[in-house]
């Protein structure tokens, strides 16, 4: 008989498609000797995946559970569908209604983090090169430590059962829009949010693997390094812009819209560093 899973705990559902196989040795490796010292490798996986809901019993065999495929295989969107990023450079309107650029973010979702975070550090196609004043740096649009903050959240917070729809994000050459599957959880509004109240986590075992999962290439803690919450992110951007980010609930999704910092007369701008 198949055994049935909450729909509260769907990070933890078997993926059945999926075997053990397909979770990445080295990175399992990484994550446990960086997150446990003194870990030593199992001779059998088994019992760790499953002792960390990394993997779980299914119809008399084991198999990974979303949260297993989502940070340790290759590629998660063979077994979740749309379990990865696109992301969009839109251009301004021209006789032709503008014109569009996009890319797909793939792998273990720590290394779509890092990806579409490269990505947003490089200038919009459209933006021209930032002039320096009184041999200081260039200007910033956008903090960059609210933007990681964005790609997380949008990560971390999506709801993985909706299907047909990724996380994406719009890049235009006044704001960044960061849209992802799922409502805010429970009775939880935008407003709440503003204020500080402590929000519902939809995966709260998986934004607890963010927090100490180490790529295997670097090294890099992806969100303890980074973490600065929400309301810092709403600080640092309308600090840059004048314009608080604007959070709503769209369709089946959430929206954050990111602006950037205002143009002045005659300067040009690039995406810089801000902390």
């Amino acid at each position: 008989m198949t055994e049935r899973y909450s729909s509260h705990y769907a990070e933890q559902w078997p993926v059945p498609s999926a075997t053990l196989d397909d979770l990445d040795k080295v990175r399992l490796v990484q994550y446990f000797r960086s997150r446990f010292p003194g870990w030593k490798q199992p001779e059998r996986w088994h019992t760790t995946l499953t002792d960390h809901k990394l993997a779980v019993e299914w119809n008399g065999r084991i198999v990974p559970t979303q949260i297993g495929v989502l940070l340790f295989s290759e590629k998660p969107s063979r077994f979740i569908p749309d379990a990865h990023i696109v992301a969009t450079d839109h251009m301004p309107a021209t006789p032709n209604n503008g014109s569009t650029k996009n890319r797909c973010f793939t792998g273990p979702l720590p290394e779509q983090v890092a990806m579409a975070a490269a990505w947003l550090r490089d200038p919009h196609p459209d933006q021209p090169l930032s002039e320096r004043r009184d041999g200081g740096g260039p200007q910033q649009l956008y903090s960059q430590g609210a933007l990681y903050e964005a790609v997380l959240n949008a990560l971390a917070h999506r709801d993985y059962e909706i299907r047909q729809s990724s996380v994406r994000i719009h890049r235009h050459p006044d704001r960044i829009l960061f849209e992802n599957p799922g409502s805010l959880c429970g009775s939880l509004t935008p407003e709440n949010l503003y204020v500080g109240c402590q929000p519902y986590r939809r995966n709260e075992m998986l934004t607890g693997y963010l927090h100490h999962y180490a790529r295997h290439d670097t090294g890099f803690r992806t969100w303890a390094d980074w973490q600065d919450g929400f309301l810092t992110l709403v600080r640092k951007s309308t600090e840059l812009s004048g314009r608080r980010p604007l959070l709503e609930q769209i369709r089946q999704g959430t929206a954050l819209t990111i602006y950037a910092r205002a143009r002045e007369a005659d300067s040009d701008f690039q995406i810089g560093e801000a902390t």
